[in-house]
């Protein structure tokens, strides 16, 4: 409970910017994820926590760390054989590996990422490995094929859609807060090709 709560205010200082205060809980945090045994929640803190700490690559925090913690995170998630886990995992560590420009390192995380949770038929974590293949393809100037990973995305948003009805209307909030992104740049993408 107390990581987790440690992992919630860090989130919070680095969405306000405030990475000196920030700092000051990593050694904290670092050590109790050490510290945790082999599980799925321990594998969602270290994708937590490197999340974060991608957040704070500008300001001393090294890309190379975080590309660290989350491989020992998608170690864990096969070790568990949790498909599911581990597909978050890769998917983030190339999200990463996007951010750092490795572009084609970016884009086979994505798609390993990608078959994990196709897999298992989980379209609520693979419209955001389409959202990331479509940024990764767009940044490397293939816009056919950025195109069509969005389509992708669109289509598992849309499957996901009539499951979201069913949902807390806080969390319809939050999901629809998180993929507006998704339909604005596809549309963009398809003005382009006009």
């Amino acid at each position: 409970m107390r990581l987790q709560a440690q992992l919630n205010l860090l989130r919070l200082l680095v969405e306000q910017e405030e990475f000196s205060t920030a700092k000051a809980l990593l050694p904290q945090i670092q050590s109790q994820i050490d510290n945790l045994p082999p599980s799925r929640t321990a594998v969602n803190y270290r994708i937590n926590f490197a999340q974060s700490l991608s957040k704070m690559i500008q300001n001393e925090v090294q890309p190379k760390d975080v590309a660290k913690m989350l491989a020992q995170a998608v170690q864990v998630a096969k070790s568990l054989k949790d498909q599911r886990t581990e597909s978050y995992a890769l998917g983030t560590l190339g999200e990463l590996y996007e951010q750092t420009g490795q572009l084609s390192d970016a884009k086979g995380l994505t798609q390993q990422a990608l078959v994990e949770a196709e897999s298992i038929d989980a379209q609520d974590i693979a419209y955001q490995w389409h959202w990331q293949m479509g940024r990764i393809l767009q940044k490397q100037s293939n816009i056919p094929a950025a195109t069509q990973a969005y389509n992708r995305a669109y289509n598992a948003l849309k499957s996901l859609r009539n499951d979201l009805v069913a949902i807390n209307p806080d969390v319809q909030f939050s999901f629809r807060e998180s993929i507006e992104p998704v339909y604005r740049q596809y549309v963009d993408l398809l003005l382009q090709l006009q």
